[in-house]
C-alpha cells in the first residue's frame, strides 16, 4: 500500500514539474489563441490570408524544431 502511495506522489509530482517548466509556453500558447479569437469577426480576408500564412510557416518551423 504504501509502494502504490509513494508512485501516486511520484507522479503527481512529475505532472506538476511539466506544467511549471512549461508555463511561459502555455502562456504564449494561450495569448495567441486569444489574440485571434478576439479579432476574428474584425479580419477582413486580406488580412486572415496573410495570418494563415504566417501560421503555417510557424507551424512548419515548430514541426522542423520538434523532430529535428
Amino acid at each position: 500500500m504504501k509502494r502504490n502511495e509513494e508512485k501516486f506522489k511520484a507522479i503527481i509530482e512529475e505532472r506538476k514539474s511539466f506544467f511549471s517548466e512549461r508555463n511561459g509556453f502555455n502562456r504564449e500558447l494561450r495569448n495567441l489563441m486569444n489574440l485571434i479569437m478576439t479579432n476574428y469577426r474584425d479580419l477582413k480576408r486580406e488580412k486572415a490570408d496573410k495570418i494563415a500564412h504566417i501560421l503555417k510557416e510557424a507551424r512548419r518551423k515548430i514541426s522542423d524544431t520538434i523532430f529535428e
